[in-house]
């Protein structure tokens, strides 16, 4: 399985971009809250489900098991550091946004960035799978159509 690095890129960050987006627009037209805890790895879910279709739409086959493990964790390092890019170009942009981490010890903001890294690279894993399996469960619905 080869990771396709500017494909899970242009995923990542529309989702990035558009997540945000669509939940400040429901929450200002119906005014409720959808934020959670689980927002930032929203990204990485979305990106991981289409590269694991795409690989098996490109290649026919189901990726194995070291294969999705190894993109998985360039998908956590690719991800992170576009996360931390936006983040950077953010503070930028609303200057006001980043005295919120000022206060906070830089070996709290290193292990809160690890467990996230973690948690995305865990995240990236299964959900290349589940993508992976949808794409090879429906290629092989469609080879026993054509037989039947």
């Amino acid at each position: 399985m080869r990771l396709n690095i500017p494909r899970f890129l242009v995923v990542f960050v529309i989702t990035s971009i558009a997540v945000p987006a669509i939940l400040f627009g429901v929450s200002a037209v119906f005014g409720i809250d959808l934020s959670s805890s689980f927002l930032p790895f929203i990204p990485f879910l979305a990106a991981a489900t289409f590269e694991g279709h795409r690989q098996v739409q490109t290649h026919q086959t189901m990726p194995g098991s070291g294969d999705m493990w190894s993109a998985a964790l360039w998908m956590g390092i690719v991800g992170m550091l576009t996360n931390l890019v936006m983040a950077g170009l953010f503070f930028l942009v609303v200057p006001g946004m980043s005295e919120g981490l000022a206060g906070i010890p830089v070996n709290f903001l290193v292990i809160g960035f690890t467990i996230t890294f973690v948690v995305a690279f865990l995240i990236s894993r299964l959900f290349l799978w589940v993508g992976a399996r949808s794409a090879f469960k429906a290629l092989e619905r469609a080879k026993k159509e054509t037989h039947s």
